[in-house]
Parts: C-alpha cells; sequence; structure tokens
C-alpha cells in the first residue's frame, strides 16, 4: 500500500484492485493453518489418523493422498515443518497417551490400538516421545 501512495489520482482502479489484493492476502493468513494446506497434505493427515490403528507407512499415506512419497515429504516439511514418519510417530503416541490416561485398557491393547505389535516398540515410542514411560500416564492402577 505505501507504493500506492505515490500513484497519480487517474491511477483509482489500480488501487483498488491492490487493496483488494491485500485484504485477500490478510484473509488467507487469518485462516487456520490447516485451512492454508494444500488439499494433498489434508487428505495425507486424515489418512494418518484413520491409519493409526494398522501399520501405515509413508507409501500408503502417499497413495492416500495422491502424490509421491518423495513430494508429500517436501510438503509435510514446508507446511507442517515435520516428517511423514514423525507425523504418524507424533500421533501415535499422542493417541496412546489419550488411552493410558483416559482407560484401563491394558498397555498391551493400547499398543495394538495404535498399530505397534510389539511392546517393546510401543514403550520407546511413548518414552522418545513424551519423555516418560507408558505408566506414567496411567490414572488407573
Amino acid at each position: 500500500l505505501e507504493e500506492a501512495r505515490s500513484w497519480p489520482a487517474s491511477a483509482r482502479e489500480r488501487l483498488d484492485a491492490r487493496v483488494w489484493d491485500v485484504w485477500l492476502e490478510l484473509v488467507e493468513l487469518a485462516r487456520p493453518r490447516e485451512a492454508r494446506m494444500p488439499d494433498a497434505v489434508v487428505r495425507a493427515m486424515a489418512a494418518i489418523e484413520a491409519g493409526l490403528g494398522a501399520e501405515l507407512g509413508v507409501e500408503d499415506v502417499a497413495r492416500a493422498a495422491g502424490v509421491s512419497s518423495a513430494h508429500l515429504g517436501r510438503l509435510f516439511r514446508t507446511h507442517l515443518g515435520e516428517t511423514v514418519v514423525g507425523r504418524i510417530a507424533r500421533r501415535r503416541a499422542e493417541r496412546a497417551v489419550e488411552f493410558l490416561a483416559g482407560t484401563d485398557y491394558p498397555v498391551k491393547t493400547i499398543a495394538r490400538l495404535i498399530g505397534i505389535d510389539d511392546l517393546q516398540r510401543f514403550n520407546k515410542l511413548i518414552r522418545s516421545r513424551t519423555g516418560k514411560p507408558p505408566r506414567g500416564y496411567r490414572v488407573f492402577p
């Protein structure tokens, strides 16, 4: 808008167009981050959420998103600041903590619910992602 101040009065239409451009940019910036995500990223995040209870790899997520795994990786780094594998691990850990704190399900059942069959791998995931062991989230005895 600063540059528009120096425009002659005859450039009114050009100024109006620039004001609208700025306004649309502000509206876009005000939208929630997820709303500004490319469709492929939104589809990938939905696929991750839907597939947390099963074996889930980058290729599976990319296929659901309709892009190559390399392209999806670039999109995730650009728009989310994390890798696809990192997102899957983070969401699994978050979901596990919800189950640990909110249910009395056995730990082995919770591990299976988030797509991990190996208890040692489950314990390592929770500890590495949260800094606490799974039993540290248990409200139930």
